[in-house]
C-alpha cells in the first residue's frame, strides 16, 4: 500500500498526489540490451572524417535553428492547452571557477510543430530540400547500365535479385549505374535520382542482418551523415540511398561498429514496451471522478503524456535522448527511463521525470536545490532540465537500480540477501546524505524509502527535492506538503520555524522501517543499540531532543569501533577520502560548518586507524597504519589552520614531527615534509623566527635529498624567502627567491607556475625595497606567464593583478590601482563566488585605496564588506577578523570618527589577545593603532603608554636593528614631539635613523621618514638650519626613489616649505607650499586631507606677510574640503572655521566674524554632547 501524502492549505490544488520515486519497476520487460561500457570499442574518427561531420552537422543545425519560428499556428486546436513554445538556448550546468556558477538555469525551449523542415528517415519517400535539380533529365535504361557494368564483376546475390532490384528502384526514381564493390552480401553502387544533379552511392542490403541499417540510421540520428532515401525491395533487400561525399563516413562507422550493439528508436517501439501499462489508461476506475463519470485526477497526467507525446519525444530527440519503459507517477508528473546516443553505439541510460503544471518558482526552486551540489556523494546526480512547453518540463537524472522501499520489498520476499554490511552502507549512506544537505542549508521535507535510491555502484542516494526549502540564519519556510508517516510533528503543523531537525525525525523514521527488515542474529546487540539511538534522539517529538546530523554520525560510528565491525569501517575509510577533496569556498555552502565537518572527517580518519592500530598484529601492517595516523593528524592541523586555530594547528605539527622522528627516522622526506609544515604554521601564528628556523632545517634536508637542481629544493628555497620577507630582510629575501628561480627555470623548461610564484615574489621583494621599476617588471612577468599557462579566470592571475594593483596604490596611480584590483576582484568572483578568503582580501584592498584617496564612504563599505565575508568564513576569534577590524579603526579615525575607531581598535587587540601569546608582534600592531586615536585627539600621554609598551613588545621580538623596531622608536619620537618634549623626541628620531641606515643600503623610504621627521624636530626646537638640512635631504631622496609626483615628495615640499617661511624665507616658502599643493592636487584629484594641509600652511603663510584676502581664499579653500569630507558637526570643520574667523578678524569683518563664530560654537557644543553621551 501506498504510504499518504498530506500537502498544506494552500498548495493542496497543485499537489494532488504524493510525490514519487523513480522506482524502477518491470525492469526485466526491457527489449533493448543495455550498452556493455567496459566492451565498447573506442569511437576513433579520422581527422577527414570529423572535420567532415562536424561540418556537416553545423550546417544542419544552423538549418533547424533559422527555421525555428515557422508554423507556431499550427495544432493550435489540438488539446494542448494552447501550449506556446519559444527557442532559447540549452540549459547551462553550473560552472564552478569561482564565480562563475552564478547564472541561474535556463531552458531550452522546442517548437514542436516545424515537422516538415526535419530530416526524416521515410521509407519510400525522399526529402528533396536543397538538392540541385537538373535542365533536363538524365537518360537510363537496363541496357545502359548492362554497358556501363558489362567488365564489372556483379555479386551473385545482386545477379538473381537484379530484375526486381533495378524494377524497384525504377518507381521510386532512383538508377543505378556503376557497380564499385560487393561484400558481406551487401553491393555498392554508384546511382543518381532524376532530374537530380549530385550522385548518390546506393548500398543494397541482401541478409537478414539489419546492423548496417542501424548504423546508418543512427548516424542520420546524430546528424553525421544524411540518409536520403530507404527502399525496402523485398523482406531481405534494403536499398539505402546517400549522398556521396556522405559514404566515407558511413564506410568507417561499418567497419568500426559492426559487431557492437545499436539501439534503434522509433514511436512504434516506445508503444510496443510500454504495451499495458498504465502510461496508456486514462482513467483508474476506481476513484470517486470515475465513479461519477469524470476526470480521473490520479492519471491525469497520463491523459496529458499522451496529447503531447510527439511534442516531448520531439523535443528529447532534438538533444539525442530517447525515451523509453515507464516506471512510475509522482505528485506532478511520470517516469520513465531511456537513454542518450553519446556516438553511434555508445550509450548512456537516464531516467526522465515529465512534470506537469507546476509554476516556474517552484520549476526553478527544485532546480537551484538539485544544481547545489558540487559532487553527488549520496544524491541523485541532475544532468540538465529540458523545457517542452510553458506547463512541461524534464528533469534528466541519473539511472538508479531501484528505490530502498523496492529493495526492503525483494529483502521481505526473501529474494536479496539483507547483510551487514548492506545495512552499514544504508546507514551511513542516508547520515552522509543528510549532512551534505546541511552543508548546502537544504530542508529535504520528504525523506522516506521511496525518495532514497539505489545506484548502480549501490550506493544509496537521496532524490525528489520538489517540497524543498533552503534554510539560512533564521528564514521562515513555506511548507509545501510532505508524507504522514515521515514527516516530523513541526512539518505537520505548517510550523513556519522548521530547521533541520525535521529531517533527522523523517531519516530516523526511515531507519525505523530498515531496521526492522534486519533479522541477523549475531548482529542483534548492535540492531538494539542503533534502534535506542532512533527512538531516543531521532524521532522525539520535541525537535529539541533530537540529535544533529553530525552528533548522530558520531553515536554511530563509535558503535561500529565498539562492534568491531572492520570490514565496513575498512571500507568506509575510502568514502571519507572522497567527501575530503569538496572545496570549501563556495557561497552555496554554509562555509563554517563545511570547514568544522573537514574536521570532523578527518579526527574521525585519525580514530579509525587508531582502532585498527589496536587490533592489528603484523609488525609492517602496524608501520602502516601509523604512517597513515600521521598524515592524518597532519590534515587535522590544515583544518585547525583553515578554521583560524593557530594554536591547535600549530601543536598536531608538533607532534607529527615527534611522531616521524620516533617511528619513521629513517624517512627524511616526510621529515622535511614536516619541517615545512612548521614553518607555515609558524608563518601564520607571526612567530617568524621560529618559522625561518624550520624552513631553513626543510631546505638542509631537501638539499642532502635532492642534489642539483631539483625542484623541491627551489621550492625549499622560496619559502626561507617567505619568512625573510615577513622578517623585513628583504635582501636575503631576495637573494633566496633569486636562487630559486634560477633552479626553477633549470628545472622547467617554458611556463611554469612554479616559476611564476617565484617572479611574483622578487616583485614583493623589490616592491619592499622601493625599488619600482624591478619590482613592477617582475610583477608583469609573473602576470605574463600565468596568463600564458591558464589561459582563462585563475587566483594566480588574480593574485598578480591584485598585486600590481597595490604597486599603483602605493606610486599614487590610484585610477590604474582600482582598474587593476576590480579586475582582480572580478576574476577572484568568477572562481570562488563571493564568501572566500580571497573575495574578502581583495575587498580590503580596495578600501585602502579608496582610504589613501579619502573616499571614506566607500573604502568603508568594501572593509565592512571585507568584514562580513570573513566573519562568514572563519570561527569567532580569527586574526583576518582580528586584521579587518584594525583597517575599520583606521579608516574610522581618517574620517574623524575617532570614537568608532577606538572601538575597532580595542576589538581587534582583544581578539589578538585571545589567538596569540603574550609580547606578540600583531597586538603591537593594534596597541599603535589605540596609539594613533589618543594622538589624533590631542591626548599624546595616554598615546606615548601605548607607543612605549609597543615598542616593548617589539624589542622581545626583534633583538636586533629591524624595521618594526625602528617603525616603533619613531612613533615614540613623534608623540614627544606632541608633548613638546623635543630632547626626547630627538633621542628617538635619531635612534630610529640610525637604525635605518644599518637595515638599507642607499635610498630609502623609511630613512628618508625618519629624516624628515628629525627636520620637523628640529624645527620645534627652533635650530631651523639643521631642520632645514634634514628636511631637504629628505627630499631629495624622495624624488631619487619616486621618479615622479607622489604624496611622500609632496609632504616633503611642504616641509621645507615651512621651514623657509620660519627662516623669514619668503620666496622660497611660496614657491614650496605652491608646490606641494599643485602636486598633491594632481595626485588625489578629488577633495583629500593633504591638500587641506597644503591650503592651510598657505593659508597661514599670507597671514604671516599681512595678505589677508589671499589668505582667506586659501582658508576658504580648506574649509570647503573639510566639510566635503567630515560629518556635520567635526572637529577638523570646527579648526577650519576657526582659522577663517581669524582672516575676518584680520579684515575686520565684524559681520563675518559673528556668522563663523556662531558655526563654530555650534559644532564645539555638537562634539562636547557626543563626548559626554559617550562617557555615560
Amino acid at each position: 500500500m501506498e504510504e499518504p501524502c498530506f500537502q498544506s492549505s494552500e498548495n493542496k490544488t497543485k499537489i494532488q498526489k504524493e510525490r514519487e520515486n523513480y522506482t524502477m519497476k518491470n525492469i526485466n520487460d526491457l527489449t533493448i540490451k543495455k550498452s556493455d561500457k567496459n566492451k565498447a570499442d573506442t569511437f576513433i574518427e579520422s581527422k577527414k572524417f570529423e572535420t567532415l561531420s562536424t561540418n556537416y552537422q553545423q550546417s544542419l543545425e544552423n538549418q533547424d535553428q533559422n527555421k525555428e519560428e515557422q508554423k507556431s499556428q499550427i495544432i493550435e486546436d489540438n488539446q494542448c492547452n494552447n501550449l506556446k513554445f519559444n527557442e532559447q538556448q540549452d540549459a547551462k550546468r553550473n560552472q564552478i571557477t569561482s564565480k562563475s556558477q552564478a547564472s541561474d538555469c535556463q531552458f531550452e525551449q522546442f517548437n514542436p510543430y516545424d515537422y516538415e523542415n526535419q530530416a526524416k528517415i521515410v521509407v519510400g519517400e525522399l526529402n528533396e530540400e536543397n538538392i540541385p535539380i537538373t535542365s533536363k533529365p538524365r537518360e537510363w535504361s537496363i541496357k545502359l547500365f548492362d554497358e556501363k557494368n558489362s567488365n564489372k564483376t556483379l555479386s551473385q546475390n545482386f545477379i538473381e535479385q537484379k530484375n526486381i532490384i533495378l524494377d524497384v528502384l525504377e518507381k521510386q526514381n532512383c538508377y543505378l549505374m556503376e557497380f564499385l564493390k560487393s561484400q558481406n552480401k551487401q553491393d555498392l553502387f554508384q546511382g543518381f535520382y532524376k532530374n537530380h544533379q549530385p550522385e548518390y552511392f546506393i548500398l543494397i542490403n541482401q541478409t537478414e542482418n539489419q546492423q548496417e541499417i542501424k548504423i546508418i540510421k543512427q548516424l542520420e540520428q546524430l546528424k553525421l551523415t544524411k540518409l536520403i532515401k530507404e527502399i525496402k525491395v523485398t523482406e531481405n533487400i534494403h536499398t539505402l540511398i546517400l549522398q556521396k561525399e556522405n559514404y566515407n563516413i558511413v564506410e568507417q562507422q561499418i567497419k568500426q561498429l559492426i559487431q557492437k550493439e545499436i539501439k534503434i528508436w522509433d514511436k512504434q517501439y516506445f508503444i510496443q514496451i510500454n504495451e499495458g501499462k498504465d502510461i496508456n489508461l486514462i482513467r483508474c476506475y476506481k476513484c470517486q471522478n470515475c465513479q461519477n463519470s469524470m476526470e480521473c485526477s490520479d492519471y491525469q497526467h497520463f491523459r496529458q503524456f499522451q496529447l503531447v507525446q510527439d511534442v516531448i519525444f520531439e523535443a528529447l530527440q532534438r538533444k539525442y535522448y530517447y525515451l523509453c519503459q515507464y516506471l512510475a507517477k509522482g505528485g506532478e508528473g511520470i517516469i520513465f527511463e531511456g537513454f542518450k546516443i553519446k556516438q553511434v553505439g555508445v550509450y548512456e541510460d537516464f531516467i526522465f521525470k515529465i512534470i506537469f503544471d507546476l509554476n516556474d518558482q517552484e520549476i526553478q526552486s527544485e532546480i537551484s536545490i538539485m544544481k547545489l551540489f558540487e559532487k553527488n556523494i549520496n544524491v541523485i546526480k541532475f544532468i540538465e532540465v529540458i523545457q517542452v512547453s510553458k506547463n512541461i518540463h524534464i528533469f534528466v537524472l541519473e539511472k538508479c537500480k531501484y528505490s530502498l522501499k523496492d529493495e526492503l520489498f525483494l529483502i521481505e520476499q526473501q529474494k536479496e540477501e539483507f547483510n551487514q554490511m548492506k545495512l552499514l552502507r544504508i546507514i551511513f549512506d542516508l547520515l552522509d546524505g543528510l549532512i551534505q544537505f546541511r552543508i548546502y542549508n537544504i530542508l529535504h521535507l520528504d525523506i522516506k524509502p521511496q525518495n532514497i535510491l539505489v545506484s548502480k555502484s549501490d550506493n544509496y542516494v537521496f532524490t525528489d527535492f520538489g517540497i524543498s526549502s533552503i534554510k539560512k540564519d533564521n528564514s521562515k519556510i513555506n511548507i509545501k506538503g510532505g508524507t504522514f508517516s515521515y514527516a516530523s510533528p513541526e512539518q505537520l503543523i505548517d510550523d513556519p520555524n522548521i530547521d533541520f531537525k525535521s529531517d533527522v525525525y523523517s531519516l530516523g523514521k526511515t531507519f525505523e522501517v530498515v531496521l526492522k527488515q534486519y533479522k541477523k542474529q549475531e548482529d542483534e546487540f548492535l540492531v538494539l543499540k542503533f534502534n535506542q539511538i532512533v527512538q531516543q534522539k531521532m524521532i522525539q517529538n520535541q525537535k529539541d531532543q533530537r540529535k544533529s546530523c553530525l552528533e548522530l554520525h558520531e553515536e554511530f560510528l563509535k558503535l561500529l569501533i565498539e562492534c568491531n565491525c572492520q570490514e565496513f569501517l575498512q571500507e568506509y575509510l575510502q568514502k571519507i577520502k572522497y567527501i575530503l577533496k569538496l572545496f570549501p569556498y563556495d557561497d552555496n555552502k554554509n562555509i563554517t560548518y563545511f570547514l568544522d565537518l573537514m574536521l570532523y572527517y578527518n579526527q574521525k580518519t585519525y580514530e579509525i586507524y587508531q582502532y585498527f592500530l589496536q587490533i592489528e598484529e603484523n609488525e609492517i601492517a602496524l608501520k602502516q597504519i601509523l604512517k597513515k595516523m600521521v598524515k592524518a593528524q597532519e590534515d587535522i592541523s590544515e583544518c585547525f589552520s583553515d578554521l583560524g586555530d593557530s594554536k591547535k594547528a600549530l601543536k598536531c605539527q608538533l607532534e607529527c614531527l615527534l611522531q616521524k622522528k620516533t617511528f619513521f627516522k629513517n624517512d627524511l622526506s616526510s621529515i622535511a615534509k614536516s619541517f615545512n609544515n612548521l614553518g607555515q604554521r609558524y608563518l601564520e601564528f607571526k612567530q617568524f623566527q621560529q618559522a625561518l628556523k624550520y624552513q631553513l632545517k626543510s631546505l638542509k634536508l631537501t638539499q642532502q635529498l635532492f642534489k642539483g637542481n631539483h625542484i623541491n629544493v627551489a621550492v625549499s628555497l622560496s619559502n626561507v624567502g617567505v619568512c625573510y620577507r615577513e622578517l623585513n630582510d628583504q635582501q636575503k629575501a631576495l637573494q633566496y627567491f633569486l636562487q630559486s628561480y634560477q633552479m626553477s627555470k633549470h628545472v622547467y623548461k617554458g611556463n611554469n607556475s612554479s616559476i611564476a610564484t617565484v617572479l611574483n615574489n622578487i616583485g614583493a621583494c623589490y616592491y619592499s625595497l622601493y625599488d619600482y621599476r624591478n619590482a613592477l617588471d617582475y610583477y608583469e612577468k609573473s602576470l605574463f606567464m600565468r596568463r600564458q599557462i591558464y589561459k582563462g579566470s585563475h587566483p594566480e592571475i588574480a593574485q598578480s593583478l591584485n598585486n600590481i594593483g597595490m604597486y599603483y596604490k602605493d606610486i599614487s596611480c590610484f585610477e590604474l590601482a582600482l582598474q587593476y584590483l576590480n579586475e582582480s576582484l572580478e576574476m577572484i568572483r568568477v572562481i570562488h563566488k563571493e564568501d572566500h578568503p580571497l573575495v574578502a582580501s581583495t575587498l580590503n584592498n580596495i578600501g585602502l585605496c579608496y582610504l589613501n584617496i579619502a573616499d571614506y564612504d566607500i573604502a568603508l563599505n568594501h572593509l565592512l564588506k571585507s568584514l562580513e565575508i570573513k566573519k562568514r568564513i572563519y570561527s569567532e576569534n580569527h586574526q583576518e577578523i582580528a586584521q579587518s577590524l584594525h583597517n575599520i579603526g583606521s579608516c574610522y579615525t581618517q574620517n574623524g570618527q575617532n570614537d568608532k575607531a577606538l572601538e575597532y581598535f580595542k576589538e581587534s587587540l582583544k581578539i589578538k589577545r585571545l589567538i596569540y601569546p603574550e609580547n606578540h608582534i600583531q597586538i603591537a600592531l593594534s596597541l599603535d593603532g589605540i596609539a594613533s586615536y589618543y594622538s589624533d585627539t590631542d591626548d599624546n600621554q595616554q598615546a606615548l603608554g601605548y607607543y612605549l609598551e609597543s615598542l616593548q613588545i617589539r624589542k622581545i621580538n626583534f633583538q636586533n636593528a629591524n624595521p618594526h623596531v625602528s617603525a616603533s622608536l619613531n612613533n615614540v619620537g613623534f608623540c614627544y614631539l606632541g608633548l613638546k618634549e623635543c630632547e626626547k623626541a630627538l633621542k628617538y628620531l635619531e635612534e630610529s635613523l640610525e637604525m635605518d641606515k644599518k637595515l638599507y643600503q642607499g635610498d630609502n623610504e623609511s630613512v628618508a621618514t625618519s629624516l624628515n621627521n628629525i627636520g620637523s624636530c628640529y624645527l620645534k626646537m627652533g635650530d631651523k638650519n639643521q631642520a632645514l638640512k634634514n628636511l631637504m635631504s629628505s627630499l631629495q631622496m624622495r624624488k631619487r626613489i619616486y621618479k615622479k609626483d607622489h604624496p611622500s615628495i609632496a609632504t616633503s615640499l611642504d616641509r621645507v616649505g615651512v621651514c623657509y617661511q620660519d627662516l623669514q624665507d619668503q620666496k622660497n616658502a611660496e614657491k614650496y607650499l605652491l608646490e606641494s599643493l599643485k602636486m598633491r592636487e594632481k595626485i588625489f584629484k578629488k577633495n583629500h586631507p593633504d591638500i587641506v594641509i597644503s591650503l592651510d600652511n598657505l593659508g597661514e603663510f599670507y597671514r604671516s606677510i599681512q595678505n589677508y584676502k589671499t589668505s582667506l581664499t586659501f582658508f576658504l579653500k580648506s574649509l570647503k574640503i573639510n566639510q566635503s569630507i567630515y560629518e556635520k558637526d567635526h572637529l577638523e570643520i570646527a579648526n577650519s572655521i576657526k582659522e577663517v574667523i581669524q582672516c575676518y578678524s584680520d579684515l575686520q569683518d565684524q559681520e563675518k566674524v559673528k556668522e563663523y563664530q556662531q558655526k563654530y560654537d555650534h559644532i564645539i557644543k555638537q562634539i562636547d554632547l557626543k563626548k559626554q553621551e559617550s562617557k555615560n
